[in-house]
């Protein structure tokens, strides 16, 4: 009996700059709790949704220890997930080396308007 591969953060992100899923570039692909989950593209609702709330972070939040990030990833290694959540507001500082993890997070928002 086979049983399903789960992936840690760490794998996760090997695989991304191994290139293992350049060829899936169409399809959005996020780890959740050591899977592979696609998340189907924005409705139009839902892009405008998400494009108002990222005008409205940007313009409201005038403040050097806020970063308004928008569907980028956000490192969560305990529950083996790397969620890229449509918006997401985080201690302003520089992610070059990793994503911001859990305790750099102040906001998360996910729009759905059908699922």
């Amino acid at each position: 009996m086979s049983a399903p591969l789960r992936l840690t953060v760490a794998e996760y992100d090997a695989m991304i700059q191994c290139g293992a899923f350049e060829h899936l570039w169409q399809k959005h692909i996020e780890l959740i709790n050591g899977e592979l989950r696609q998340k189907p593209a924005p409705t139009p609702y839902e892009a405008h949704l998400i494009t108002s709330m990222n005008r409205w972070a940007f313009r409201s939040l005038h403040s050097n220890s806020v970063s308004v990030q928008s569907r980028l990833p956000l490192s969560f290694d305990p529950l083996d997930s790397e969620p890229e959540p449509d918006l997401a507001l985080t201690i302003d500082r520089s992610y070059h080396d990793k994503h911001p993890l859990a305790e750099d997070v102040y906001l998360i928002v996910e729009v759905a308007d059908v699922t």
